[in-house]
C-alpha cells in the first residue's frame, strides 16, 4: 500500500489530445473491385470503387494539415486544453476522428431526372470520439455530416478537399464546452470504497493503522500521470491522519489511479471516553472537491467504520466475615486495556514528568493506557488500568457491621488507602497482578473506630488481607474480550473477598 504524503499538487486544466491520423473503411481489394465492376451492369461507373479507395487514403494522407484548423474550430478554455501535442504523460483524453463517404453517382454523360444537370451526390460522415485513452471508456460521440451535390463525378483530391472544407465550415464540430460537459459528467464520482486496515480496530486515542481508499466509481476517469482530473479531501470526524496531523488529507486522482486503484493514509484512532454517543464510530466523508480547474463540492462517500472502545468497568468488591462485617464498594468506569502483546505499549521515563507531586500527577492524566514507566534504578512498571476517581475512590454499596451495634464505612479523603489497578512490576515481570484495595474503618462511632484496610495489596495482616499473585489467564482473556470476570478470594481466617468486573 502507498503511505501517502500529502503534496501541493491540484487538479487543475486538462489535456485532450487530438489524434494524429484518420479511421477510415479498410481499403478494399482488387479481387473486391473485380467483383464489384462485374456487379455494376452499367448503372454506376465503372473506377467508383477505386475512386472510393483513392479517397480515404487522400483523406487520411491530408487529415494531420488539418489539425491546427480543427483544434481552433474546436477551441480550449480555462478546464480544458485541446492540443495536439501533450506527451502521454499529461494526456487525459483524446478525440479519436474517422471518416466515411457515400458516392451517389450516375454513369457517365447522364443526369438526374429529379435535378436536370446533377450527375453525383456526395454524402461524408465524420464520427468523432472523444476517449479515456487509459481506460479505454469512450465518453462521448459527435457526428459531423454533410452532402453537396455536382454536376460531374469528382476525384478524390477533390473530394477530400470538399469534406475537410465542410467539417470545418459546418457547425456540428463539437466545442470545447461540449467536450467539457463530457467530461464532467463522466468524473462526477458517486461512490468509493473506504475501509480501516488493522486488525485490532480499538479507540483508544493510541492505535494506529490505515484508512484506505479505492474503487472510486470503479475506475477513475482520464487520469493521466503527470496531469489529474479531479482532486479529492477524505475527512475523518473524530480520528487524525498521522501524516498531516488533522481530521483531513487530500490527494489527487492520479494518486490513486496509479497506485492499483487504491490511496492509504495512516491514522490514529480517537478515544471513545472523549465522546458520549455513538462512542464506537468514526465517521469518513470523501469530496471531490476539485474538477479540472474548478472548485467542487461534490460529496462522494461517506463512510461509517466500527472500533471497539477501550473497555470501561464497573469494579466491585464485595467483603464478607462471618459474625463481623460485610461491605461493597465499587470503582465505576474504569478503563481496562491489556494488549496480547506487551513489546508494541508506550514507554515514558521518569525524569519526562517534572515538578511538584500535584504538577506531575496533572501531567500523568494525559497519559493513555496501556503504558509503562521506566524508572531509573528500579525498572519498568506497567499499567493496564484507569481509574476515573482522582484519588481511586470506591464508592459505597453497602456497609454492615455483623456484630453488635457501631458502624462501618470508608475513608475517602485523599490519604486513605484506596487503590485500583492492575499493574506488573520489575519485582515480578511477566506478571499481571490486581492491587485493590479499600479503606474501611469499623468502630462504635465514626471518632472511635479502627482502620481494616480490606484487599489484594494491603500491608496489615489479617482477616482483611487477600493473596492474589497474578491475574488468572480466563480473567485475563474476559477482560481483553470486554466480558464479565469474577474471583472469589478467601483468606487463612476464612473471610471472603469477590471481585467482580461488569463491563459497561
Amino acid at each position: 500500500m502507498l503511505l501517502f504524503v500529502v503534496h501541493a499538487t491540484y487538479a487543475n486544466r486538462v489535456n485532450v489530445k487530438i489524434m494524429n491520423h484518420l479511421r477510415t473503411d479498410v481499403e478494399i481489394s482488387k479481387e473486391e473491385l473485380d467483383v464489384l465492376k462485374r456487379n455494376n451492369r452499367g448503372d454506376y461507373p465503372s473506377d467508383k470503387w477505386k475512386r472510393y479507395n483513392q479517397l480515404n487514403a487522400t483523406m487520411q494522407s491530408k487529415f494531420s494539415s488539418y489539425i491546427q484548423d480543427i483544434k481552433y474550430k474546436i477551441g480550449s478554455n480555462a478546464n480544458v486544453n485541446v492540443t495536439d501535442d501533450a506527451p502521454s504523460t499529461i494526456e487525459n483524453f483524446v478525440l479519436d476522428f474517422g471518416f466515411f463517404c457515400f458516392l451517389d453517382e450516375l454513369p457517365n454523360g447522364t443526369t438526374s431526372e429529379n435535378s436536370p444537370g446533377i450527375q453525383a451526390c456526395y454524402t461524408f460522415y465524420f464520427f468523432i470520439d472523444l476517449i479515456d485513452p487509459h481506460t479505454k471508456l469512450i465518453l462521448d460521440v459527435y457526428d459531423v455530416k454533410a452532402s453537396w451535390t455536382t454536376t460531374e463525378l469528382l476525384g478524390a483530391e477533390e473530394m477530400s478537399k470538399m469534406a475537410y472544407d465542410l467539417l470545418l465550415k459546418e457547425d456540428q464540430m463539437p466545442k470545447v464546452k461540449e467536450i467539457e460537459e463530457a467530461i464532467r459528467k463522466n468524473t462526477l464520482y458517486n461512490k468509493a470504497t473506504i475501509y480501516y486496515s488493522e486488525n485490532e480496530q480499538v479507540a483508544d486515542g493510541n492505535n494506529n493503522g490505515q484508512i484506505t481508499v479505492s474503487n472510486i466509481k470503479d475506475l477513475l476517469t482520464g487520469e493521466a500521470r503527470h496531469n489529474t482530473v479531479c482532486r479529492f479531501k477524505l475527512e475523518a470526524e473524530r480520528g487524525t491522519f498521522t501524516d498531516t496531523g488533522t481530521h483531513w488529507v487530500e490527494f489527487d486522482g492520479k494518486d490513486e489511479y496509479y497506485n492499483n486503484d487504491k490511496i492509504s493514509f495512516g491514522y490514529q484512532s480517537y478515544k471513545c471516553s472523549d465522546y458520549d454517543n455513538n462512542k464506537e464510530f468514526d465517521t469518513f466523508t470523501l469530496t471531490e472537491i476539485m474538477q479540472m480547474a474548478e472548485s467542487s463540492a461534490n460529496e462522494v462517500q461517506v463512510q461509517k467504520i466500527k472500533f471497539k472502545c477501550a473497555p470501561t468497568y464497573n469494579i466491585y468488591a464485595h467483603y464478607h466475615s462471618d459474625d463481623f462485617a460485610d461491605a461493597k464498594v465499587v470503582w465505576r468506569n474504569v478503563e481496562i486495556v491489556i494488549p496480547s502483546d506487551l513489546d508494541n505499549m508506550k514507554i515514558y521515563n521518569s525524569n519526562d514528568f517534572k515538578g511538584s507531586e500535584d504538577e506531575i500527577a496533572e501531567q500523568m492524566k494525559s497519559v493513555e493506557i496501556p503504558y509503562a514507566l521506566n524508572i531509573a534504578g528500579y525498572g519498568k512498571e506497567y499499567y493496564f488500568s484507569q481509574c476515573e476517581s482522582e484519588y481511586e475512590t470506591p464508592e459505597e454499596v453497602s456497609m454492615n457491621l455483623l456484630s453488635g451495634e457501631g458502624t462501618c464505612f470508608i475513608d475517602k479523603g485523599s490519604d486513605a488507602l484506596n487503590s485500583f489497578s492492575i499493574e506488573m512490576i520489575p519485582e515480578a515481570p511477566n506478571v499481571l497482578k490486581v492491587v485493590l484495595q479499600f479503606d474501611m474503618y469499623v468502630g462504635e462511632s465514626k471518632e472511635n473506630s479502627m482502620q481494616m484496610t480490606v484487599g489484594t495489596d494491603t500491608e496489615m495482616n489479617g482477616g482483611t488481607n487477600f493473596v492474589w499473585e497474578q491475574l488468572d489467564d480466563d480473567v485475563r482473556q474476559k477482560l481483553q474480550a470486554g466480558e464479565s470476570a469474577q474471583k472469589v478470594l478467601t483468606n487463612k481466617g476464612g473471610s471472603k473477598l469477590t471481585i467482580t468486573f461488569e463491563p459497561n
